[in-house]
């Protein structure tokens, strides 16, 4: 059984429309889900762009390759210079999380504009 059983429907002027259209597409979400979204005050935000993706995922690669080598210059006991990696590895790994939350859902609504 659904667990939504009230149906809406309202009126929107063809410009309205098309903006809606718009900004649930820029978001990836069904307008359904957009509209209970803006009702949880929630703003949906456009997805990242597909490079966004390819772009994390390099950090994350170089994120491990730096713990590689500074689990290997631990190993032959070069520590001081294990730390300095162990720094760094965390420094991209905070980076990394203030990107995510910047991009992903820290920014105020800004979609590009429509052709109004």
């Amino acid at each position: 059984m659904r667990t939504r059983q009230k149906d809406v429907h309202f009126f929107l002027s063809q410009q309205e429309y098309q903006k809606l259209l718009h900004r649930v597409q820029l978001s990836g979400l069904t307008v359904s889900s957009y509209l209970r979204l803006l009702l949880t005050g929630k703003i949906p935000q456009p997805l990242p762009p597909r490079y966004f993706y390819e772009m994390t995922n390099e950090i994350s690669h170089l994120k491990e390759q730096v713990a590689l080598l500074r689990d290997e210059l631990a190993r032959k006991g070069e520590l001081p210079a294990a730390e300095t990696l162990e720094a760094l590895r965390l420094e991209i790994l905070e980076q990394l999380k203030l990107i995510y939350g910047q991009v992903l859902r820290d920014l105020p609504l800004q979609f590009p504009p429509s052709d109004d």
